[in-house]
């Protein structure tokens, strides 16, 4: 057996399995019950349920591991982040226009600064969780902070009744156009 690897018996293909590590030989160290782990590592590894399974514990880069919790996994990309110039040039123009809020019609004040509730902010009228552009500028308006909070990802319809006090649609109520096939 070779200095640089590490063999470990396979019963179920009844063979040695060989895996190289980078590190040196006496860094690796055997615990009981067939778990292995690295010198530095923070707590031993788990034992497989598979016995020609071998998973070294602290040789990776803190850097490699992956986000478990995004639930798109590694290939998921964020559409609000794909074009971010063109989102922000969009952005910038529908800022600049002198319109009222496009939820509860007040005028809005551009001299409020952002965390203010009555600041100016951009609304996609249909959210892109559900299906908009966030580069189409007619998909966007200019509302204030609190009715954007307000609106949320719901309807446009939906925020402007709850806006006014009245009675609300049903929230999922998200008006949709369908294709002439």
């Amino acid at each position: 057996m070779e200095n640089d690897s590490v063999a470990v018996q396979c019963k179920e293909h009844r063979g040695n399995l060989k895996k190289n590590f980078s590190s040196a030989p006496s860094a690796f160290t055997p615990f009981t019950g067939g778990a292995y782990s690295f010198r530095g590592a923070v707590k031993p590894a788990k034992p497989h349920s598979y016995p020609h399974q071998l998973e070294p514990v602290g040789i990776t880069a803190p850097s490699t591991y992956r986000l478990m919790s995004m639930p798109h996994g590694r290939n998921y990309r964020d559409p609000r982040r794909i074009n971010r110039q063109a989102r922000n040039l969009a952005r910038q123009r529908v800022l600049t226009q002198q319109v009222p809020c496009g939820i509860c019609d007040r005028p809005i004040d551009d001299s409020i600064p952002w965390p203010d509730p009555m600041s100016a902010e951009v609304d996609e009228i249909i959210p892109v969780s559900r299906g908009g552009s966030a580069t189409n500028l007619r998909n966007l308006q200019k509302v204030h902070r609190c009715c954007n909070q307000l609106k949320s990802d719901k309807s446009l319809a939906w925020a402007r009744q709850k806006a006014k006090g009245a009675p609300a649609l049903k929230s999922t109520a998200v008006p949709f156009k369908t294709s002439g096939w």
